[in-house]
C-alpha cells in the first residue's frame, strides 16, 4: 500500500494567526494601504481576502510603464457571492501560490493589495459582494478569470481622478448621464439656467472614441454628411464611409407619411458620436441605410445585410475590438429560431469584438419568455431602455402595447435618457427638434462602448465595464436595471 503524504499545517493554512494578523475593527478594512510595507506582516479583515501583495508592487503597476519591466497590472477580481467559506480560502491560497511562483521568477511583491468586500450580513437569497484588488503580471488576468470561484477578473485602468469642471452641454440628456443622480429638480434647474456636465478639465472631445468606429444601421434616406456634429473640433469630417442599400432618390420628394422619419438615423448618429450632443465625439461614424425612400419600415433581411456588411468592413480594415454597432429599430420577432439578426451577431460579430447595442422598443411591453422579442432578448446584444427628464422610467406600464413608453424586462440591462431631447435636425435656424424614444437611449450607450474600446478588450469585457463602472443603481420602476452614469 502506497504511503499517504500529509501536508504540513503551514501548507494547509498559510493564513493562520502566527502568519497573518486578523483585524476586526470596521475602520481597519478601508484604512489599510495599497498592500504591505517593508517587513509588514500579512493581514486580513475578518474572513475577507488576506493582504500579502506589497505597496511597492502596487506603485509599479500604477506608475509609468518605463518603471514596470514585468508588465505588472492592477487586477480587479470579483468572486461569486454564494460560495462556502472553504471555497474562498482555497482561492486565496491559490493566489498566494501564484505570488510565490512569481517570486521564484524574480517578480517581487505580487499578491492581493486591497479588500473591497462588503462584510455586512445580507438578507436570505442575496449574494455577498466579494471583491479585491491584486497586483500580478498582466497575463494573469486570463488565468485568474478561469478559477471556478471567480465571477469576473479584469485589468484595472489605473486611472487617477482629476479635478473636474462643469461644462455647458446642449441637453438634459448629456447632463444626466454625467451625474450621480437626476431628478425633476435637476431638470428644472437646467431649464431655468443651463445644463452642465462634470468632466476633467483636461478632457479633449476629439479623443473620446478616437480610432474606433460607430456603425449606425438605420434610416439614412436623408443625411447631411457635412453636419457640424459629424466633424472634429478642427472641422474635419469623421464620416469614415456611408453605405446605402437603397441609393435611389426622387428629385423633389416630399414625405407624406407621418410614420416615416427620414432623420431617425441622423438623430441616432448624433447621440452616439455627435461633437456636442454625442458621447464618442472623437469616433469615426459609418451610417448604413437599410430603408427605401418613403417607406416607414425596413426589411429584417436588410438589417442582416447591414450586419454582414459591417462584418466585412471590420475584417477588411482590421477593426477587431474597435467597432460598435447601434441598431435602434423596431423589431417584431417573437421566435428565437427565426432570429437571424441575433444569430448572426453571436456567430460573426461577437468573435470580432464588436459591441452591438439595440433599443428596447417603445410599446410599454414586458419582454419575457411568455412575451419574447428578438434580438432584444439575445445575450449577444446590449439592450437599452428609456428614462425621462425627471429621472424616472419613461412610459406607462399600465398600458402595454401602447406606443410611447419603453419596453422592459430582464433583458433590459441599462437605461438612458429617452424623452424630449433637443437635437439639431429638421427645420428652423438653428434647426432643433425635440425627439423621444429608446432609439435615442441606445446610441448613448453605443457611444460609451466606443470610448471604452482599446483594441484589446473583448466584447464581453467592454459590456462589463459599462455595467460595472459607468452606471448607478436604479430607483422606483428602474430598481432592476442600471442607469447610465458615465464616470
Amino acid at each position: 500500500m502506497a504511503a499517504i503524504t500529509r501536508r504540513s499545517p503551514r501548507q494547509l493554512d498559510p493564513f493562520r494567526l502566527s502568519e497573518c494578523d486578523l483585524r476586526t475593527r470596521p475602520e481597519d478594512q478601508r484604512t489599510v494601504a495599497n498592500g504591505l510595507g517593508p517587513n509588514e506582516k500579512m493581514s486580513r479583515f475578518r474572513d475577507g481576502p488576506p493582504i500579502f501583495g506589497s505597496t511597492a508592487a502596487f506603485n509599479i503597476a500604477t506608475g509609468p510603464p518605463a518603471n514596470n519591466p514585468h508588465d505588472l497590472s492592477l487586477l480587479v477580481v470579483r468572486l461569486h457571492g454564494n460560495l462556502a467559506a472553504e471555497d474562498y480560502e482555497n482561492h486565496y491560497r491559490l493566489m498566494l501560490e501564484r505570488s510565490q511562483e512569481c517570486e521564484r521568477r524574480g517578480i517581487l511583491g505580487t499578491g492581493i493589495v486591497n479588500d473591497m468586500c462588503v462584510h455586512d450580513s445580507v438578507a436570505p437569497g442575496v449574494q455577498r459582494w466579494m471583491m479585491y484588488r491584486a497586483v500580478y503580471p498582466r497575463p494573469f488576468v486570463q488565468t485568474v478569470a478561469q478559477d471556478p470561484q471567480v465571477l469576473r477578473c479584469r485589468a484595472g485602468e489605473n486611472r487617477r481622478y482629476e479635478q473636474c469642471v462643469f461644462r455647458e452641454v446642449p441637453s438634459w440628456a448629456k447632463s444626466a448621464i454625467s451625474a450621480n443622480q437626476w431628478s425633476q429638480a435637476d431638470y428644472d434647474n437646467g431649464i431655468q439656467d443651463t445644463f452642465y456636465e462634470e468632466a476633467p478639465d483636461w478632457l479633449e472631445r476629439d479623443l473620446l472614441g478616437d480610432k474606433n468606429v460607430v456603425f449606425i444601421i438605420d434610416n439614412f434616406t436623408s443625411i447631411d454628411l457635412e453636419h457640424s456634429e459629424f466633424k472634429t473640433t478642427g472641422g474635419q469630417s469623421r464620416i469614415l464611409a456611408h453605405h446605402d442599400f437603397y441609393p435611389v432618390r426622387t428629385p423633389g420628394f416630399v414625405n407624406q407619411n407621418p410614420n416615416y422619419d427620414e432623420n431617425h438615423g441622423m438623430c441616432c448618429a448624433i447621440m452616439a458620436a455627435g461633437l456636442t450632443h454625442g458621447v464618442a465625439s472623437g469616433a469615426f461614424i459609418v451610417p448604413v441605410n437599410v430603408y427605401k425612400e418613403g417607406e416607414p419600415e425596413c426589411y429584417s433581411s436588410d438589417v442582416v445585410r447591414g450586419l454582414e456588411w459591417v462584418r466585412d468592413q471590420v475584417k477588411r480594415f482590421r477593426l477587431w475590438n474597435r467597432a460598435v454597432v447601434n441598431v435602434s429599430l423596431s423589431f417584431d420577432r417573437t421566435d428565437d429560431d427565426d432570429n437571424e439578426e441575433g444569430q448572426f451577431i453571436e456567430d460573426h460579430l461577437v468573435p470580432l469584438g464588436v459591441v452591438v447595442v439595440v433599443s428596447a422598443g417603445n410599446r410599454n411591453l414586458e419582454l419575457s419568455d411568455a412575451n419574447p422579442l428578438y434580438p432584444q432578448m439575445d445575450d449577444s446584444v446590449l439592450t437599452v431602455g428609456g428614462m425621462n427628464e425627471k429621472g424616472e422610467w419613461w412610459g406607462d406600464r399600465s398600458t402595454p402595447g401602447v406606443l410611447g413608453g419603453s419596453n422592459y424586462g430582464a433583458c433590459v440591462r441599462i437605461v438612458a435618457p429617452a424623452a424630449d431631447i433637443p437635437l439639431p435636425v429638421g427645420p428652423g435656424n438653428p434647426p432643433l427638434s425635440l425627439v423621444s424614444g429608446t432609439s435615442l437611449a441606445a446610441p448613448l450607450v453605443a457611444g460609451l462602448a466606443a470610448c471604452i474600446q482599446d483594441g484589446r478588450l473583448t466584447r464581453d469585457e467592454v459590456v462589463d465595464r459599462i455595467l460595472d463602472d459607468h452606471t448607478r443603481p436604479g430607483v422606483g420602476l428602474m430598481q432592476d436595471v442600471r442607469i447610465l452614469a458615465i464616470d
